[in-house]
């Protein structure tokens, strides 16, 4: 197991992190950053543990998070006028990172950013990311961007577990990175990639990241379920797909399930 906490320091050295809190073990890392944020702390503070007995994703679901197999990280992020007016991007920024750095380690690693939040390799999903927000009446005073990736074998969750298949980088790749290493060139591709997230380049690199731009996709929301192919993304992180029957439908960015059913390649 890599020594995470005890190089910590060296890991962050030189990157615009103020501040930072590290456990062994906490229940979750987002929700100590949302305590934190409240109590005023500053832009890109960071919150780490070895361990979280309370991670969790989108739908409510449990995030696997064993002792130093994972990477469990929050980040505190000021709102910026882009973050206000397109905050799915926050989303879209730390999965669209992490596959970046992914494939600059292993440039033919089969991965890609299945919509809207998970990093997948070989159609399993490694990694996820969730975003929340701290509100003073409707007003955002901080986001927290909560990212897991399953580094190590053991951190990968029992099947029984698994609402969608799972992998680790361990699984994965020949060369599996150490969660330091990782952790820094992701924040660094973080710090990048942020300073242009109103720029259409961002838009364009999230896009074409995504998995399944050629599959029939079967989505639920809300009280539907539609079957169709996705077109584009829309500025403000909306799918846009065209189901069988012609119709174009917005997708929100929030509570969609999205699965592929067949691909034409």
């Amino acid at each position: 197991m890599d020594s995470l906490l005890d190089r910590l320091a060296s890991f962050l050295e030189g990157l615009p992190v103020p501040a930072w809190r590290a456990f062994e073990c906490i229940g979750s890392t987002n929700d100590e950053a949302l305590r934190w944020a409240e109590a005023g702390a500053a832009d890109w503070s960071l919150v780490l543990a070895e361990e979280q007995t309370a991670g969790r994703g989108r739908h409510g679901r449990k995030w696997h998070t064993p002792p130093g197999a994972a990477l469990a990280v929050s980040l505190i992020l000021r709102p910026r006028p882009a973050e206000r007016r397109w905050p799915a991007r926050l989303t879209a920024l730390a999965a669209l990172a992490l596959y970046q750095v992914l494939r600059n380690m292993a440039p033919t690693l089969p991965a890609g950013i299945k919509w809207p939040n998970d990093v997948l390799i070989n159609g399993k999903k490694v990694a996820g990311v969730l975003v929340e927000t701290l509100w003073e009446a409707d007003f955002p005073q901080a986001f927290v961007v909560g990212m897991g990736v399953n580094v190590r074998k053991a951190s990968c969750p029992p099947l029984h577990e698994q609402a969608f298949p799972a992998t680790t980088l361990e699984d994965e790749m020949p060369a599996p990175p150490g969660r330091g290493p990782l952790l820094r060139a992701w924040l660094e591709a973080m710090i990048a990639w942020r300073e242009r997230l109103a720029d259409p380049a961002f838009l364009t690199a999230w896009q074409e990241a995504l998995l399944w731009r050629e599959a029939l996709l079967q989505v639920e929301s809300g009280d539907q379920t539609l079957i169709g192919r996705w077109l584009a993304l829309e500025e403000d992180g909306r799918l846009r797909l065209q189901t069988l029957d012609g119709r174009i439908h917005l997708l929100p960015f929030g509570e969609v399930r999205l699965r592929a059913l067949a691909s034409d390649s």
